[in-house]
């Protein structure tokens, strides 16, 4: 019995003082934490966009992505998560436009195009609102979406914490992804 408790209490050591090692050389300062989310908001904007101004087109550059248009000065790129969003919103099957709008083949794209266009036109639905992040449409949303302050959020949980004595380890966001 006695041994049990020895290990019990060695095992406990170890992980408190495992525990104090993790706090101590991966911890972040909060302040740095709200920056970068203030940083990351700055990014995002949202656009209410009527379904009769959507238009999919190649890319101007390479023809290699297929991009969401909803005017001259607005071209962005399609990210995974809108291209799910678009598909479930239109009724196309995710896995089959997903494959479509990022396939290796020119046909791919041209077909995903068509697509896309054909089921934009059709549709019931007035406007959407989408959601990008520099060239990038990362949301296809419903227009009654309603937008939280992610921002406002996740400080008054940060400071909340701070305050309680917490500390902030590994935090991650989304980092945009280079373009291939």
């Amino acid at each position: 019995m006695e041994r049990i408790r020895r290990n019990n209490e060695q095992e406990l050591s170890l992980l408190t003082k495992k525990l104090e090692e993790t706090l101590t050389n991966r911890s972040r300062p909060i302040n740095e934490a709200i920056s970068k989310i203030e940083q990351d908001n700055s990014l995002l904007d949202d656009y209410i966009v009527p379904m009769e101004n959507i238009t999919f087109l190649p890319d101007q550059s390479t023809g290699k992505k297929v991009q969401l248009v909803f005017d001259e000065d607005n071209h962005f790129d399609l990210h995974p998560h809108a291209t799910k969003q678009i598909a479930d919103k239109l009724g196309v099957p995710q896995g089959y436009l997903s494959n479509l709008v990022y396939g290796q083949e020119e046909w791919q794209r041209k077909l995903a195009i068509q697509i896309l266009q054909t089921h934009t036109n059709n549709t019931r639905r007035e406007r959407v609102l989408i959601r990008t992040i520099e060239n990038e449409a990362r949301g296809f949303l419903s227009d009654r979406y309603r937008r939280l302050n992610s921002m406002e959020i996740f400080t008054a949980f940060l400071l909340a914490a701070q305050s309680t004595g917490s500390v902030l380890v590994d935090a991650h966001g989304v980092e945009k992804q280079k373009a291939s």
